[in-house]
């Protein structure tokens, strides 16, 4: 792992939402680490959270989910496929730059405006809306929080009941 050239300041946002969500105690933001200390990592993690709004296909979550860890994901990453049929954590969708692309390339090519796409986009979701930054922090603290210490290694599905499986 390492930093993402392309979203430079999403560290910086990670950490005053940890902070606002007062989990400095409970969180640590390890950035890379010695390959030879990874399995000990993950096995000593209640979870594991992958950030990234975008990514190929994180072989750290694949991992993570080997070793017995559950995962949170974003819906922009690739693995989120493989969470969602291991039941190896959660997928987490918001509004977020990629959902913009995808809107506004929907609205290019039915010819209609952008905001009316992004309608007929959260009126396909049962909750009628796009989950928030906000959301996805607040579910992650709950996981990492000691009322969450009876869980272990179900899916929730934070996408406002789109997912149309159990």
């Amino acid at each position: 792992g390492g930093p993402d050239d392309t979203v430079p300041d999403y560290p910086d946002e990670i950490r005053r939402c940890i902070d606002r969500l007062g989990l400095n105690d409970r969180v640590v933001m390890l950035g890379a680490i010695d390959p030879r200390d990874k399995w000990a990592m993950y096995d000593g993690a209640r979870l594991y959270i992958q950030s990234s709004r975008t990514e190929n296909f994180g072989l750290s979550v694949a991992e993570a989910m080997g070793r017995g860890c559950p995962v949170v994901v974003t819906e922009g990453v690739q693995s989120r496929s493989v969470v969602e049929a291991v039941q190896g954590g959660w997928v987490v969708p918001f509004d977020t730059d990629r959902l913009r692309a995808t809107i506004e390339a929907t609205a290019k090519a039915s010819g209609e405006s952008f905001e009316a796409a992004r309608a007929q986009r959260m009126a396909g979701n049962p909750a009628q809306r796009f989950g928030t930054a906000e959301e996805f922090g607040d579910m992650c603290a709950y996981l990492c929080s000691a009322q969450a210490g009876f869980i272990t290694g179900q899916n929730v599905v934070l996408d406002g009941g789109a997912y149309p499986g159990t």
